[in-house]
């Protein structure tokens, strides 16, 4: 019925049959024919559908990529209070080089979309409070909502609210808080989380010296693709016995395997 519900114009039909083209589910993945879709139901004005056709034009997938036009359909979305829009077309307004810069838009948007709870929001809110980018230098609501992000399990909150601990930010540093949030990142594989405990335990700082999880660590934010980690897996393998290094890259390999079995990134 959903071939016939879009045939009829239907607009959220037509939204979810282009969903299903663009990400391949039921058939062949057509991203052209998911544009053609989205089009046709944001025209008539459904929100989620504007969102969708505005990413594509931000991504450019299916269509020229074109900022402009990503901020006209996410403009049209956000306005109607969907949150995903919302926060990409802060985004946009933020860092696009082909749009014009308007901070204060992309705060009043950040601040709707966190307020419904929208992680990655509350996130680049926090954020954008803390630069005081929309004019607003507001550091204690700034931590707020970065904590907010982090603890819904973002990953990116959890490194950066770890991040503030380590220098201190409005406090002195606090390196075990630090670390706790860096540990609740690299156990999702952030390889960024997983270099810093590396260089946590490496020098005993906010946890135990131990060379060994030092190695491990840094081997897995290598395997995630960290560069840095690599010369840092070096350094720290001239300080174990080729026993540690064994025992050491056997967790390697186990956490490594888990989490691929699981269906986390590998």
């Amino acid at each position: 019925w959903l071939d016939k519900s879009a045939s009829s114009n239907y607009p959220p039909a037509q939204a979810v049959l282009g969903r299903m083209y663009e990400e391949g589910l039921g058939g062949t993945q057509d991203v052209e024919e998911a544009h053609i879709l989205y089009r046709m139901s944001a025209e008539q004005g459904y929100a989620d559908a504007a969102y969708l056709l505005g990413r594509q034009y931000y991504r450019g997938e299916g269509v020229r990529k074109d900022g402009k036009n990503a901020i006209k359909w996410l403009t049209i979305a956000a306005n109607d209070g969907n949150a995903d829009a919302q926060y990409l077309g802060a985004r946009i307004l933020l860092t696009d080089e082909i749009v014009r810069s308007n901070p204060e838009q992309a705060a009043t948007w950040l601040d709707e979309a966190a307020r419904h709870g929208h992680a990655s929001a509350q996130l680049l809110y926090g954020n954008t409070l803390m630069l005081g980018l929309a004019g607003d230098y507001d550091p204690d609501n700034a931590i707020g909502w970065i904590k907010k992000a982090a603890n819904t399990g973002l990953a990116e909150a959890q490194l950066r609210l770890g991040d503030l601990y380590n220098v201190g930010f409005q406090s002195k540093p606090d390196f075990k808080r630090a670390y706790e949030w860096w540990n609740r990142a690299a156990t999702q594989a952030d390889a960024a989380a997983q270099l810093r405990l590396a260089r946590a335990h490496s020098k005993g700082t906010g946890a135990s010296e131990d060379p060994v999880a030092a190695y491990v660590w840094a081997s897995l934010s290598a395997l995630h693709g960290n560069e840095d980690a690599f010369e840092l897996r070096k350094r720290i393998a001239s300080r174990l016995t080729p026993e540690e290094i064994e025992e050491a890259d056997r967790i390697v390999e186990m956490r490594f395997e888990s989490r691929a079995n699981a269906g986390g990134e590998s």
